[in-house]
């Protein structure tokens, strides 16, 4: 399986939608992954969060599909440890789980799931095989994180900004997206 680079995802979405800018193909590209058939979910999904004119509003339309990214994920967790309900690390997980509002999420919120999960998963010595309960618990809070990221360098004004500045000093653009990855990619 070949990953897609963005400039074969703008290709792509170009081919379904003509006149997306830069930020709206790229959220598509982060949400897929890299893989062709998950760019075009993600662009048809995109699509879905038209509002009055026709118009996308990137920050509202980013937030709606990783809430709804995290709540399928949610969903799909709790079925896969209801599969054996009597081993406690699933019944433990499943209580933490319980507790995830994904369709109100928000940045804050998503970070602080992200950290109860992190700090629930029980550690599991080198060369032991881990959990399912642990592997799913760790896969969703990354998932969490990953959401809550994308929020952040999607909001609006913030993609806004980036574009001015990057065109007023391509330099100085760069400068600020390394410091932003240097202090973790996310503000608390």
């Amino acid at each position: 399986m070949r990953l897609l680079d963005m400039r074969s995802s703008r290709k792509i979405v170009y081919g379904l939608l003509l006149g997306w800018t830069k930020p709206f193909v790229g959220l598509c590209y982060v949400l897929s992954g890299g893989l062709a058939r998950d760019l075009r979910r993600s662009a048809r999904e995109l699509v879905s969060h038209r509002g009055k004119g026709d118009e996308i509003e990137l920050g509202a339309a980013a937030l709606a599909m990783c809430r709804h990214e995290a709540e399928a994920r949610a969903d799909a967790i709790r079925h896969e440890l209801m599969r054996d309900p009597f081993d406690a690390l699933n019944i433990d997980l499943l209580a933490k789980v319980a507790d995830l509002t994904p369709a109100e999420a928000t940045v804050p919120s998503l970070l602080k799931w992200h950290d109860g999960l992190t700090s629930w998963a029980p550690a599991v010595a080198p060369g032991e095989p881990i959990p399912a309960a642990v592997r799913l618990g760790s896969e969703l809070a990354a998932l969490l994180l990953f959401a809550a990221t994308v929020l952040e360098v999607f909001d609006p004004a913030e993609v806004t900004e980036r574009i001015r500045e990057k065109r007023k000093n391509p330099a100085a653009a760069r400068n600020a997206c390394r410091r932003w990855a240097r202090r973790g990619g996310h503000s608390r």
